[in-house]
């Protein structure tokens, strides 16, 4: 039954989870290539370092990435200090409380009227962290009655 609800709440509010990484498995991966941070884990840092709006629950990750910002470009080893600041994580309550991370697409709806809406072809795209995929999906739940709300405002000239 907890599945069909799942698949329910995602129809109704039409958003779907594109990638789910398993931050402990990153973690050791990071520690098994010795040479770089794993490709989806540099994708994730890609899409939400230094960007204004990450979701509160991504922070606890990504404060570890924060020391970057304080160096000189030419001290950068991008690479090298994402490697070592992702194996620093091993043994943190971050692996616990961010265990999974899930990128969630939610279909933008362009509103008619209050009751009626069209969507397709244009995505809001969020990243979360929670510590199961159930919380994570009920992050994204949340996530996407807000956008819904918006693009109704949007609609109805409020925004």
């Amino acid at each position: 039954m907890k599945v069909a609800k799942q698949v329910e709440d995602m129809q109704d509010e039409e958003f779907y989870i594109e990638k789910i990484l398993h931050l402990p498995s990153i973690v050791v991966q990071s520690m098994e290539l010795m040479r770089s941070v794993p490709e989806e884990f540099d994708d994730f840092l890609q899409d939400n370092f230094g960007v204004k709006e990450v979701h509160e629950s991504l922070k606890p990750i990504l404060s570890n990435f924060d020391f970057i910002n304080d160096c000189e470009e030419d001290e950068i080893d991008e690479d090298q200090d994402n490697l070592c600041a992702l194996q620093d994580l091993w043994g943190s309550p971050v692996l616990t409380e961010c265990q999974y991370i899930v990128e969630v697409k939610k279909a933008k709806r362009f509103y008619h009227s209050p009751t009626s809406w069209s969507s397709g072809g244009i995505s809001y795209i969020k990243w979360f962290a929670a510590p199961t995929v159930d919380k994570a999906l009920s992050l994204a739940k949340k996530y996407a009655k807000e956008m819904n709300k918006f693009d109704l405002r949007n609609m109805e000239g409020k925004e």
